[in-house]
């Protein structure tokens, strides 16, 4: 029996991958923010429920984004996070850990956090050494929860996700 709030959308069968595990994967952080910022708004919630009661929809918004930012994969457990730095995108582990429901802590399968995942350097998909991603920069972001630079669309992310807090 699932929660029924789970993601619905499930977009590799058996995997359990949400939107932000496929956004990770690929390494774009503008559906990954698009998809925070719409599971996040009370508004879109109240819209997409029918529900005139907005404690409701901020209870729901709050559990959709925690679902979201949280559940691990079935195979090796892994959540948004370990897949942002485990595919080298940096982009999508800052917006992950701007939010504090984000779980920075969370172990895989093997017992491992995403601070943890990967102790060399990462490179794009080009193999192009220009783009070379520091681990050492993740691991900070993961210690402190700070971002290394404010996301696009924040400031309109802020404001919807102040009654998350």
């Amino acid at each position: 029996m699932s929660h029924p709030y789970l993601p619905v959308v499930q977009l590799l069968e058996g995997s359990r991958y949400n939107a932000l595990h496929v956004a990770a994967k690929a390494r774009n952080g503008e559906i990954c923010d698009l998809v925070l910022q719409t599971v996040s708004n009370v508004a879109f919630i109240q819209l997409l429920y029918g529900d005139d009661d907005t404690a409701g929809c901020q209870d729901r918004a709050r559990i959709l984004l925690d679902l979201y930012l949280n559940t691990p994969d079935k195979a090796l457990n892994e959540t948004p996070l370990h897949f942002a730095v485990k595919f080298g995108a940096l982009a999508v582990a800052d917006i992950l850990v701007s939010y504090p429901q984000c779980d920075k802590h969370a172990r895989n399968k093997f017992g491992q956090t995403p601070k943890d995942i990967s102790p060399q350097p990462i490179f794009t998909t080009t193999g192009d050494r220009s783009n070379e991603v520091k681990m050492e920069s993740v691991g900070g972001m993961m210690e402190t929860g700070v971002p290394r630079q404010k996301p696009s669309g924040m400031s309109a992310l802020s404001t919807t996700n102040s009654i998350m807090t």
